[in-house]
């Protein structure tokens, strides 16, 4: 094998397949573009990057990926058919909308064994904040099989109706 680099220095640049289709086409002071089947599938842009078609991601280490890694002012959204904002998180707020592109409270859903106030048991809870204060709601059941389930809300956790299985 060989040592060194290969450096080819030019306004344009085009990789292709024997038949003329484009592998790599790059553009002095435009883009880059990586093409698949001749179809573009990364693109650089002024602002960033597009990408046309699925996007995989294999974390090398700790089994998550990270959108933002800088902490940048920047929105995330996920677009499912029609609906635009299925999931979105707003960068300023931190705030996260279901189906809205204006979610104006920051909201919190929490589930862990056991909730902070209760020895035992498992639940959901649901917190939303207003600016100044927590508002709470836990769903929780008591035990396995034992047919008991309460809701309790507010920062003290204080209980507010328990169904049991009499």
């Amino acid at each position: 094998g060989g040592t060194g680099h290969l450096k080819i220095q030019a306004t344009n640049l085009k990789l292709q397949d024997v038949d003329g289709n484009n592998y790599i086409d790059c553009i002095d002071g435009s883009y880059v573009r990586l093409m698949h089947n001749a179809d573009t599938k990364l693109e650089t842009t002024s602002t960033g990057i597009a990408v046309t078609g699925r996007i995989e991601t294999t974390a090398a280490a700790g089994n998550h990926t990270v959108f933002n890694s800088t902490g940048a002012d920047a929105d995330f959204r996920v677009r499912t058919g029609a609906n635009t904002h299925s999931f979105y998180v707003e960068g300023n707020t931190g705030n996260i909308g279901l189906g809205t592109s204006l979610p104006n409270t920051t909201t919190k859903l929490h589930i862990s064994v056991p909730q902070s106030g209760v020895a035992s048991g498992t639940g959901i809870t649901l917190s939303g904040w207003n600016g100044t204060a927590e508002s709470r709601v836990q769903l929780m059941s008591f035990g396995i099989g034992d047919g008991t389930f309460a809701i309790r809300t507010g920062t003290s956790n204080s209980e507010r109706m328990r169904i049991d299985s009499s």
